[in-house]
């Protein structure tokens, strides 16, 4: 099973938001399933995330927090506002595919 991500667009008060810098969690093993997530993360001002929740799911829900979790383990370049590293949200869709 594949996990591919991009951003959800949303309006935002900092120069740019924030971006994931650790290899994106690719191959995660459970039962063949397919559909999306959209999951939300608050990132810090060092990259950490802070908090996450999944906004919509067509996964099992065992398949949704593993994703949930690698995601939210994995490292972010926080957002920039004035040149200095802010607090921001990430909205991800998250494409699962065989």
């Amino acid at each position: 099973v594949r996990a591919e991500s991009g951003p959800v667009v949303a309006a935002s008060m900092s120069d740019n938001e924030p971006s994931l810098i650790s290899p994106m969690p690719g191959y995660i093993e459970f039962p063949i399933t397919s559909g999306f997530m959209i999951l939300s993360l608050n990132i810090d001002t060092g990259g950490a995330v802070e908090a996450s929740e999944v906004i919509y799911s067509e996964l099992s829900r065992y398949a949704t927090r593993i994703i949930e979790l690698r995601f939210a383990q994995a490292s972010y370049r926080p957002a920039i506002r004035q040149g200095q590293p802010v607090k921001g949200k990430l909205l991800l869709k998250i494409d699962i595919a065989p």
